[in-house]
């Protein structure tokens, strides 16, 4: 197991009972930086693909806990390694509950791209957003060799990086 797959997994055992807002902003982490917004009859919808499967289930949990939306893993393919990518989808209108569509004056479903009513403002969920962030779409090491772009074993710096597809989203 990779090191920052060890510090996934121990945010995602820190933090398993988080409630309310903190829930409802690593929710929106989640979905603003890997989901895949999905078109239904009369809705959006949202769907989840990762290679993590306690990240999701955590998701799946975080969304009928605190906002009573169902969800539902599946295994879904193989990704270039031979690991299993599953994917979950969220069945009704978590979008909305998260503010991240809305509906305009004619009744039409919009994508929300005002980050100001997306990012939250208290210190405990910005917390829980980040983390969101780093969990879904983060990764860390500890460079450690003998190169000049490493550190020594005593000295080594963690390297953080969140990959967003949104050039907004990430600034």
């Amino acid at each position: 197991m990779t090191f920052s797959q060890t510090t996934k997994q121990e945010i995602l055992k820190t933090i398993r009972h988080i409630r309310g807002c903190c829930a409802t902003s690593f929710l929106t982490a989640v979905l603003k930086s890997i989901g895949s917004l999905t078109l239904g009859y009369k809705s959006f919808g949202f769907v989840v693909e990762s290679e993590n499967h306690e990240m999701l289930t955590f998701c799946k949990h975080l969304a009928e806990a605190n906002l009573g939306i169902s969800a539902e893993i599946e295994s879904s393919n193989l990704n270039v390694k031979g690991e299993a990518v599953y994917s979950c989808e969220f069945v009704g209108n978590i979008g909305e509950k998260l503010g991240l569509v809305y509906r305009d004056a004619e009744g039409t479903m919009q994508i929300n791209n005002r980050l100001d009513e997306i990012l939250p403002t208290t210190d405990c969920c910005k917390r829980a957003f980040m983390q969101g962030l780093f969990v879904a779409s983060g990764s860390v090491v500890i460079p450690l060799g003998t190169d000049d772009l490493a550190e020594s074993e005593t000295r080594g710096k963690y390297h953080l990086e969140l990959r967003l597809a949104n050039p907004n989203f990430a600034k």
